[in-house]
């Protein structure tokens, strides 16, 4: 049987216009962005023809683009959910049904992802275009798709977590952007200053700093590309730690055990009784 919150929201949100001029956005900048760049790559080589390498090169933008774009819109998406709920006054009904705590957690990260999802088989027709010049598999598509559903779980997670400890959309909002930022600019800026001024630091310190790029969703979408492109990245360039492989699992099991901690928090939050117990 579906889960009744997450029904609820496929109901409310599949009817939005919101959710509708999302998708039109999305589709919109990726396809915009392979129709220029496949047509500035003919055009660079119009004496020669078109290069089948420059592939790797369009892979890699759109791939990156897709990640870009995921971490603008999970948090987007789920930050207003349980504390729009407040603001609504439908909150306690909510928690006065049947539905356990974990129940309403999953169904609210649910409706999220299933947004993502709807991303994502919306790609498809677009990377398949790729698939006319040869070098890619579907096997590279569905581990990279995989991947950025991890990283959809993350995000949404935080944003569950901001949205059930603040009580407004907006201060919820800012607050899983602003974690989603401190993830993914704030390790990249962290290890470059440190790198600037190696000098002061010693060899175990940088090693140690440089260990937070193992949170970042960027480090794990590098060493995936870096993996299937045969190239190093430079976000794989800066851990320099392990091999790619590991990179990918750290980065994994990272999103994992943190999606668990943020959703296990979310659901202390909103049960009334075990807030009781715990906080009080």
């Amino acid at each position: 049987m579906i889960n009744p919150v997450l029904k609820r929201e496929l109901k409310t949100k599949g009817r939005s216009v919101r959710t509708t001029l999302m998708l039109i956005f999305y589709i919109f900048v990726i396809s915009s962005v392979l129709v220029v760049v496949l047509y500035s790559s003919y055009s660079r080589y119009d004496s020669y023809g078109f290069d089948p390498e420059y592939i790797k090169d369009i892979y890699f933008g759109i791939s990156v683009l897709m990640m870009a774009l995921i971490c603008l819109i999970v948090p987007a998406t789920t930050s207003g959910s349980i504390c729009g709920e407040k603001q609504r006054k439908t909150f306690d009904l909510m928690t006065c049904t049947r539905m356990s705590s974990w129940a309403i957690v999953l169904g609210k990260l649910s409706a999220s992802l299933l947004q993502t999802v709807m991303l994502l088989v919306l790609t498809i027709p677009i990377i398949s275009v790729l698939f006319f010049y040869g070098g890619l598999s579907i096997w590279n598509i569905a581990l990279l798709f995989l991947f950025f559903l991890v990283v959809a779980v993350l995000l949404g997670s935080i944003g569950l977590f901001t949205s059930a400890y603040f009580k407004k959309t907006v201060t919820a909002t800012v607050a899983s952007y602003f974690v989603m930022l401190a993830l993914t600019l704030g390790t990249i800026y962290v290890v470059a200053v440190v790198g600037v001024f190696y000098k002061e630091f010693s060899q175990e310190t940088i090693r140690l700093i440089a260990r937070l790029l193992y949170s970042n969703p960027f480090t794990g979408l590098a060493g995936i590309l870096s993996q299937q492109l045969g190239t190093n990245i430079f976000l794989v360039n800066l851990v320099h730690l392990t091999t790619v492989k590991r990179i990918i699992i750290y980065n994994l099991s990272f999103n994992i055990i943190a999606s668990f901690i943020l959703l296990y928090l979310t659901t202390i939050k909103i049960d009334p009784m075990k807030e009781i117990k715990i906080f009080k």
